[in-house]
């Protein structure tokens, strides 16, 4: 728990570098790639043992036959993977005072190097008569420049975010052209060493941390005194799998809020709920796309917004938060009571679900469709009165269709 006027750091001001340490931490989600890349890597390094394919040649030779573009071009952008590339990331991330940053670019563009290069002298080279790379008619594998490159992208992209992340993603596929243009590698050598490098940008992740992966009573606390929300208490609540993350707040006002830490996970898992609602019925129809977390953060609170104003009992939206290193947080009024799951059958009369119908039928007047009507998204407070809960599915305008199913989701 942590209490109004502390300080993680013993600073006032949320600094950008101080809410970027308190954002670092490590996800199991990133374990997981590590253990994926290391064993498509080693099936790759399976499939170097073997001589390359008709397939592969093909592909190459297509590259090789790109138009007329400066040789040094190519040239310099295969130097991008290079240890001089490795050099400049680093300096540059230093003088920029990102000493962390920096410090962790260095470190794993030299282990990516290194585990390149130990690779290459374990397995040799690949005896290719019709590829002119040096030394004559063999290429080595994995590519080590794929590998520098991609562990650079890897490891930057939390701390300069998405638009570098792109950046990067682009620069690594001209770097893949330009080896196997310069007939370097083979496909199979570029391949492998995009796996080395995402492997290893990875597995820093996991040792060292890094932002974003964290979001815990000081970061909410941040975030909300950003927000002019004044929290005087803030406690952690119960973390459940493929659920946001919550936190309790009491406010210097007296107030009580329930903020929610929203990650792409609540989306991810919407893969899941679609099979479930096209499962119950195969006419379900599609809830709207949305691209960010931000983005999906705003529209829960849109839509229970226009919920509230249509006289549905939901909990009031206080604000939305977009948390730099970390995801976007949905501040929410508190409502004491229990989920109705968690309610006895013998509480469970004719009157609540009466009022629970009273509810949707508020919700599809407005022209709203919930689309995730699970009896864990309704509460009942001490009154024994319904709210109706979690609007990250839902449709603001949504057609007759949409609503009647709805209505279908709340009878199964």
């Amino acid at each position: 728990m942590v209490q109004r006027g502390e300080s993680p750091d013993g600073e006032g001001s949320a600094s950008p570098e101080s809410r970027l340490r308190l954002s670092i931490g490590r996800r199991p989600r990133d374990l997981l790639r590590v253990l994926v890349a290391g064993a498509l890597l080693t099936l790759s390094v399976l499939l170097a043992l073997v001589p390359a394919n008709p397939v592969e040649l093909a592909i190459l030779r297509q590259l090789q036959r790109i138009p007329a573009v400066p040789g040094p071009f190519w040239v310099a952008l295969s130097w991008c993977g290079s240890w001089v590339a490795i050099a400049v990331v680093a300096a540059v991330a230093l003088y920029f005072k990102k000493i962390r940053a920096g410090l962790l670019c260095g470190a794993a563009g030299a282990v990516t190097w290194g585990l390149a290069e130990v690779i290459q002298s374990v397995l040799g080279p690949r005896p290719v008569s019709a590829v002119p790379a040096p030394p004559p008619g063999s290429v080595p594998f994995p590519a080590t420049e794929v590998a520098v490159v991609v562990a650079l992208t890897v490891v930057t992209g939390p701390y300069l975010g998405s638009v570098a992340r792109r950046i990067g993603g682009v620069l690594s596929v001209l770097v893949v052209v330009a080896v196997l243009h310069l007939g370097l590698y083979l496909p199979l050598g570029a391949a492998g060493g995009a796996l080395l490098g995402w492997g290893t940008g990875t597995l820093f992740h996991v040792l060292a941390g890094a932002p974003g992966r964290k979001v815990s009573e000081r970061v909410v606390q941040r975030e909300l005194e950003l927000a002019g929300c004044a929290p005087e208490s803030i406690v952690a609540l119960r973390y459940r799998l493929f659920e946001p993350r919550e936190f309790a707040v009491r406010t210097a006002g007296g107030d009580t809020l329930r903020v929610k830490s929203v990650r792409r996970m609540r989306r991810r898992a919407g893969l899941l709920h679609g099979f479930r609602r096209w499962n119950a019925s195969p006419d379900a129809q599609e809830e709207p796309r949305l691209s960010t977390p931000h983005h999906e953060t705003e529209h829960e609170a849109y839509v229970g917004l226009l919920a509230e104003r249509s006289g549905v009992r939901t909990p009031a939206v206080v604000q939305v938060c977009d948390a730099k290193f970390a995801p976007p947080l949905l501040v929410l009024r508190h409502v004491d009571g229990r989920r109705l799951p968690d309610l006895p059958r013998s509480e469970i009369d004719d009157e609540l679900l009466d009022a629970i119908w009273t509810q949707l039928t508020l919700l599809a007047d407005a022209g709203i469709a919930h689309h995730d009507l699970r009896a864990k998204n309704f509460l009942v407070d001490g009154e024994d009165r319904p709210w109706l809960l979690g609007f990250t599915f839902s449709h603001a305008g949504a057609d007759a269709a949409h609503r009647a199913q709805d209505l279908a989701d709340a009878l199964v």
